[in-house]
């Protein structure tokens, strides 16, 4: 399966996200961190 890429527009806002989970998930990249953090959105949606 090709892989699909995703632009995201870096903000302020991203980056304080992303550099309080990059403490979190210290061994994941930037982009396994927003996968990460997609699927337990996903997942927390299903359950509501």
């Amino acid at each position: 399966m090709a892989q699909l890429h995703i632009r995201i527009a870096r903000t302020q806002e991203l980056d304080r996200v992303l550099s309080y989970l990059k403490k979190r998930y210290s061994i994941l990249s930037e982009s396994e961190i927003i996968k990460v953090a997609l699927s337990e959105k996903y997942k927390h949606e299903l359950e509501e």
